[in-house]
C-alpha cells in the first residue's frame, strides 16, 4: 500500500495500478492458503525489525523467542507452558471448573 500511495503522490498512475493488481493477486492467493499468510507475516515482521533504520531492532535470539511464543499462541499451547513454568497458575480446565461451581 505504501508503494501505491507513493506512486499516486508522484503521478505514476500506471505503476500504482500495477501495484494494486499485484496486491489483489496476493490477496487471492492468501484466501486460498492461510498458512502462507501466517508465514509471510512472520517473515515481514522479522525482516522489518532486523533493518537498522527501524526504531527498535531485534537480536536473532529475541526474534527466535518471539516466533516461539507466537507459534505457541497459534497452537493454543501458551497457557499450558505457563502452567508448567508457574505451578500456581490455574490451567484452563481448573478455571472452567471453578467458574461452573
Amino acid at each position: 500500500m505504501e508503494s501505491v500511495k507513493w506512486n499516486l503522490w508522484h503521478g505514476n498512475v500506471l505503476h500504482a495500478i500495477q501495484r494494486i493488481d499485484d496486491l489483489d493477486d496476493d490477496l487471492g492467493v492468501l484466501e486460498k492458503n492461510t498458512a502462507a499468510f501466517v508465514e509471510s507475516t512472520i517473515n515481514y515482521v522479522v525482516s522489518k525489525r532486523f533493518v537498522k533504520k527501524q526504531q527498535m531492532s531485534w537480536t536473532q535470539r529475541g526474534a527466535h523467542l518471539l516466533l516461539q511464543t507466537r507459534v505457541q499462541v497459534l497452537n493454543d499451547d501458551l497457557r499450558e507452558t505457563f502452567c508448567r513454568w508457574f505451578p500456581g497458575m490455574k490451567s484452563e480446565e481448573q478455571a472452567t471448573l471453578k467458574a461452573a461451581a
